[in-house]
């Protein structure tokens, strides 16, 4: 016999009522079970949740007095905020949650993301929201669905996105039974220009390690940096793509915050970084880019994004911050660089070939680094053959030291 997938339901039964019922009875329909929990904060709930938001209450450490007693819709969120993830989180441990779904306006949709983000990637996880994608998600792997009307009753239009999200999630637990074999990972970063060097690498480790790419034009650098810091299964970092840094350093709209390259280092999980992608930031349309770098060299790559070349003294500050970063790794630490460049746009042919800036990064970041930390110079672009050959070398004797 098949086992039901249990399916948890967080929403605010005192504004979202028939629309929660709705959800729940087109969940179980689809022969899924649900657990709903009620996390309102103020008018009285539309039905009896499975777990009612006097329980939220108790297990934030107050009581539904003490919070129904809060005028601000955001003080009382954040004092119940503890109890609902300490709940989901406990419903998967006990196996008793199989997918879960949210549906709420902002301050719904706000507890729901905070509440998945706590449980691992994989888990199916909707949110139906009224609030524009990305608002909330992150680097989450949340799948949104616009309700496109309000949720404010039920109608023709807000019907049939609560059925299709239920058929959604049902079907979601109901796959996440395939089995998926288990490999050691191997994270990878990259751009298109430097995809090249990052397939042939990825083509000699698939079949004992599992390659993680992330494409790191901002968002991609978060979920890598996110990944790195909390997988127990990583045997090692390969950064092909390191652009977000100096997008951060000069304002390009890649910019994965300031704590890019320093998870695997907090962790001592071995490196291999080359200077994949530091060569050039990226903007959006080309009417877009900022009126002090419009006499810069500039590239249309397509009608949304534009390429700035970087000049010798933001080549030399970039080379003294990834210095920095590496200086504070733990573990093992292989500085790989490609001197005829450093991406597909400064090779020989390519648009923005300017070996004296590259070699500008290079010396600061050689002059910076720690003595301890292994660097070396290949004579080759990061997309040539070659390269790529010496990055798998310099990976195994890296995985082998680990072992001793």
């Amino acid at each position: 016999m098949i086992k039901k997938k249990t399916i948890v339901v967080i929403a605010t039964l005192d504004n979202k009522g028939p629309e929660t019922k709705y959800l729940k009875e087109r969940i179980e329909s689809r022969g899924g079970n649900s657990i709903v929990i009620d996390t309102s904060t103020a008018g009285e709930p539309y039905f009896v949740a499975d777990i009612t938001r006097e329980q939220v209450a108790e297990a934030s450490g107050t009581n539904l007095a003490q919070v129904l007693a809060i005028r601000d819709a955001g003080e009382a969120q954040l004092m119940i905020r503890p109890g609902t993830i300490t709940i989901v989180k406990d419903l998967y441990s006990a196996g008793r949650l199989d997918g879960i779904i949210c549906l709420g306006g902002g301050m719904g949709s706000a507890l729901g993301i905070t509440v998945m983000r706590e449980l691992p990637i994989g888990v199916p996880k909707i949110l139906v929201t009224t609030v524009p994608r990305g608002k909330f998600v992150g680097t989450t792997d949340v799948t949104t669905m616009p309700t496109v009307t309000d949720l404010a009753g039920l109608n023709r239009i807000t019907m049939r996105v609560l059925a299709n999200a239920a058929a959604a999630i049902v079907a979601m637990a109901e796959a996440s039974e395939e089995k998926i074999l288990e490999k050691p990972i191997v994270v990878m970063s990259m751009l298109g220009s430097t995809s090249r060097c990052a397939m042939q690498v990825k083509s000699a480790l698939e079949d004992k390690y599992e390659v993680m790419i992330f494409h790191t034009t901002g968002p991609g650098g978060r979920a890598l940096e996110d990944l790195v810091r909390t997988a127990t299964s990583i045997v090692s970092v390969i950064e092909l793509g390191l652009g977000e840094i100096a997008s951060h350093m000069l304002g390009g709209i890649s910019m994965a915050g300031p704590d890019r390259l320093q998870a695997a280092g907090e962790r001592g999980i071995p490196q291999i970084i080359t200077l994949g992608n530091v060569d050039f930031i990226v903007f959006g349309e080309i009417g877009g880019v900022p009126s002090k770098y419009k006499r810069r060299r500039l590239h249309s790559h397509n009608p949304y994004v534009t390429l700035m070349r970087l000049n010798v003294a933001e080549s030399r500050k970039l080379g003294r911050i990834i210095a920095r970063k590496l200086n504070k790794a733990i573990g093992q630490v292989h500085v790989v660089i490609p001197t005829r460049g450093f991406s597909q746009f400064d090779a020989e042919d390519g648009i923005w070939y300017d070996p004296e800036t590259d070699k500008a990064l290079i010396a600061t970041l050689k002059s910076t680094l720690n003595k301890s930390i292994v660097v070396k110079e290949i004579d080759a672009n990061i997309n040539d053959p070659g390269f790529a050959e010496v990055i798998m070398k310099d990976f195994f004797e890296m995985i082998e030291k680990g072992k001793r």
